[in-house]
């Protein structure tokens, strides 16, 4: 998983704002830059993995010049400094609190900030994800996504817009921004993408949202939209 320079901007953007410094980042990210290409071998290695052309970015030293305080979760210690967590069976956070039973979380406990670097896409259990994602966000908090939506076989999910709109809605957050990126990572297009309707995505394309958490509700697994309207499955008159 990476954090694009897109991403990267928008997460500069945000650190002043945030309710605590601490920082999830669900997997450990590389940051990809548009420095000078690396010419180390092991970033050499890594920029090879990404595609990238590219600079590549330790997160800590990325983190840390936001002055924020990350915390990396993942199944394995492939970078070094990760937690091993398994997203598809995690029901209690690492500090002993059980989660999904309607226990409430003091700020000590959870997170100014939680990244999807691309994670959740490879997790067989997406929706165990989405309720740690909604449990372990700070009020007033944020959480970022950059998930496929027209790569096939990048994961075992593609993740569309109704999917952020149904379950944030539903779980006390508000979407702040949801837009497709296409075409090569070093120039982005972005564009902004209907919620709910159906539309033509563009080839290779990827989800970015950004959810802010308005306040603390038990987690509830949402119906989809166009069913929530109309139940009976009749054509618009």
């Amino acid at each position: 998983m990476a954090i694009e320079p897109v991403m990267a901007d928008i997460i500069r953007q945000l650190a002043p704002t945030l309710p605590n410094r601490r920082v999830l980042s669900l997997g450990y990210p590389d940051i990809l830059t548009l420095a000078d290409t690396p010419t180390d071998p092991e970033r050499v290695s890594i920029a090879a993995w990404h595609r990238w052309s590219g600079g590549i970015e330790d997160a800590g030293h990325f983190f840390g010049k936001q002055e924020l305080e990350p915390e990396y979760w993942d199944v394995t210690q492939a970078r070094g400094p990760e937690r091993v967590v398994d997203l598809n069976e995690v029901t209690q956070d690492l500090y002993g609190h059980t989660w999904f039973s309607g226990d409430d979380f003091s700020p000590r406990n959870t997170f100014g900030l939680v990244i999807d670097p691309g994670t959740i896409e490879h997790i067989a259990n997406i929706g165990n994800c989405w309720r740690i994602l909604c449990a372990v966000t700070a009020r007033n908090g944020f959480v970022i996504h950059s998930n496929p939506l027209t790569m096939a076989n990048h994961g075992f999910y593609s993740i569309h817009p109704t999917a952020y709109a149904d379950i944030y809605e539903a779980n006390g957050f508000k979407v702040e921004m949801m837009v497709e990126m296409s075409g090569p990572r070093e120039k982005r297009v972005l564009r902004e993408v209907p919620p709910y309707a159906r539309y033509q995505p563009a080839a290779d394309s990827i989800m970015l949202v950004v959810a802010r958490k308005l306040e603390d509700v038990p987690f509830v697994w949402p119906t989809q939209r166009k069913y929530r309207v109309n139940p009976m499955l009749k054509a618009s008159q």
